[in-house]
């Protein structure tokens, strides 16, 4: 770190102590200047800067004492450890919880949810790294929907004045909302946050979410698909917030998401430091032990598959027979991609259930499915491919086990345990030999779906008790699998 003092024309060298703290002493000027290689701090005359200025990732936690008269003075700034080559990342860490949605529409909803607190209401929020907004549930709201969430009061906020809409899903769940400037606090240590732009919705269609809302944390670069940057350019996403703020050194993340399958309710996650499933490390990029770096394309968290590969046991063999799905054409770096081949790369999304695959991928891989289930139930593979290509509707009959139960409308002795011994484990290779794998259980559980209408996606099938580290302006990711 550099720090230096000028005053009219003469250069100022601070006094570092072992502690941190710097000192400027001699001050006969209320001009002064203080630079952290390319980053300039100015003190103008008269003012008083709010602690907490930041200057390259280094915060500086002293006042600028600047006075109108003359004689001597001194400004002691306390600086924290983000400030050189050599020192260790700031990381702010928040609790990861596996839960179901709130009481009535969204109950029936599941995903991964991290508690913040925004302008004095304590929030279970879902995050989702396939949007980049934070949107929500509001005092505000006026649909039916909304009652059934804990709901954000915006009533201190700064309201700027801009209205407008998102689309969440396939485009059926529209959320309307007004945007505020309030104050977050997030994370174990209760970083504070002090001016975040959030969208307090005002009406929904219906409500598929887990938790009071949903902190997006896509890409910076990914403004295109982020309707708040659409309509409020100087917006920050919430990772530039953190690392404006500098309350991170780095704007990415990395989320530790659990194998702990246990659902807990929303209501129930408030203040209950017991129901932890995971962690999310903000500021972190690839710090956990073995996590191999792949870049992305499309501006998305999306990344080439290398192969896809159903692993079935045989014996004491856990992969003893191996069958390969074909991918279809992908996005590569080496040109500019069609519209086709992004929707063909995978996309790493928090905020969603299933694995969905395209259709060239899908029907190889359940036509196999129904081999095997189909000899499991003692039903032809033809009837079991027709329930699975004719899942209904309903998310609580999205299980593979539980559908087929239902369609098979017989009281079989196939059990959980049996039906997830017979299903594969699924691998999926990325380059630099970065693998991602749905168990067995997993599979059984979450299952698989065409991607009709939608791209490619990774979700919970693939990514219970997997490390990924997403950052947001390099486009790089970077896996923790393996099996």
């Amino acid at each position: 770190m550099h720090l230096l003092m000028q005053n009219s024309g003469i250069d100022f060298n601070p006094s570092i102590s072992e502690d941190g703290s710097v000192t400027f002493g001699d001050i006969t000027t209320c001009s002064m200047t203080i630079t952290n290689e390319e980053t300039t701090y100015t003190c103008e005359e008269g003012s008083v800067p709010v602690d907490g200025s930041t200057l390259k990732g280094v915060t500086l936690g002293g006042n600028c004492m600047c006075s109108t008269g003359t004689g001597a003075s001194s400004v002691t700034y306390k600086t924290d450890s983000s400030g050189g080559e050599d020192d260790p990342p700031l990381v702010v860490t928040s609790p990861l919880y596996y839960a179901k949605g709130a009481a009535g529409v969204a109950e029936s909803v599941k995903g991964w949810t991290v508690p913040l607190n925004a302008g004095g209401t304590d929030l279970i929020m879902q995050i989702d790294t396939g949007s980049d907004d934070i949107v929500v549930i509001s005092t505000l709201c006026t649909s039916q929907f909304c009652q059934q969430f804990d709901q954000y009061n915006p009533e201190g906020a700064k309201n700027l004045s801009i209205s407008s809409e998102i689309s969440y899903g396939s485009g059926e769940e529209t959320w309307s909302y007004s945007l505020f400037e309030d104050w977050v606090v997030v994370g174990e240590s209760n970083t504070n946050l002090t001016s975040v732009v959030i969208g307090a919705v005002t009406n929904l269609t219906q409500a598929t979410v887990t938790g009071d809302g949903i902190l997006g944390v896509g890409p910076a670069y990914n403004a295109g698909e982020s309707t708040i940057q659409q309509v409020l350019p100087e917006a920050k996403t919430f990772v530039e917030t953190m690392l404006a703020d500098g309350k991170v050194s780095e704007p990415a993340f990395t989320i530790h998401f659990g194998e702990v399958l246990d659902e807990f309710d929303i209501t129930v996650l408030k203040g209950n430091n017991n129901a932890t499933t995971g962690s999310v490390d903000w500021g972190a990029f690839a710090l956990t032990e073995g996590m191999v770096v792949v870049e992305t394309v499309c501006d998305n968290y999306m990344t080439p598959l290398v192969a896809f590969e159903l692993c079935y046991q045989v014996g004491d063999d856990s992969c003893g027979r191996k069958v390969s799905i074909p991918i279809p054409k992908q996005a590569n770096r080496n040109s500019l991609p069609s519209s086709e081949e992004c929707a063909s790369t995978p996309l790493i999304d928090s905020g969603t259930s299933r694995l969905l695959l395209p259709e060239s991928m899908y029907d190889p891989l359940i036509e196999d499915l129904a081999k095997t289930y189909g000899a499991l139930f003692g039903v032809g593979a033809t009837d079991i491919m027709k329930m699975l290509n004719n899942e209904p509707d309903n998310q609580d009959d999205f299980f593979i086990h539980v559908m087929l139960l239902d369609a098979l409308n017989t009281d079989t002795s196939v059990t959980f345990d049996d039906f997830v011994a017979a299903s594969p484990m699924i691998i999926l290779t990325f380059e630099n030999e970065a693998t991602l794998v749905a168990s067995a259980g997993d599979l059984a559980q979450f299952g698989v779906a065409i991607a009709d209408g939608v791209r490619f996606i990774i979700g919970d099938t693939v990514l219970f008790g997997d490390s990924v580290s997403f950052h947001t302006t390099e486009k790089k990711l970077a896996f923790k699998g393996g099996y």
